[in-house]
């Protein structure tokens, strides 16, 4: 089963995980970063930085972040075999990963991370 961690100190995170949470069903468990067992795993296998940077998408043993983890969301929706090749399209991820830095510095601003 894969994971979705989000921030829920953060309200765009917390906007974000209830949309995905809905669209994804049952399939992918969408967790709170805070949670300690998500925590700890995280940070010791990416760093504290880089834990609390973005988003990541958890597949088994394999943590994905920034522009992998948007590829990797994309195949977790539906149509996600579709999803996930429309998403590694150069122009699509590069637009997919501005908004995803977009959102980062409105969530530094709002969140003081």
């Amino acid at each position: 089963m894969a994971i979705i961690t989000y921030d829920d100190d953060c309200s765009i995170c917390t906007k974000f995980a209830k949309i995905i949470r809905y669209i994804v069903g049952r399939e992918t468990k969408v967790v709170n970063m805070s949670n300690p067992m998500i925590l700890e795993e995280g940070i010791a296998r990416i760093g504290h930085l880089q834990y609390w940077k973005s988003f990541h998408v958890v597949k088994g043993n394999k943590w994905y972040s920034e522009s992998e983890a948007i590829t990797e969301l994309m195949r977790l929706l539906p149509l996600g075999k579709l999803m996930g090749q429309v998403a590694e399209a150069y122009p699509v991820k590069k637009f997919l990963t501005l908004l995803l830095h977009a959102f980062q510095r409105k969530r530094k601003h709002e969140c003081k991370i």
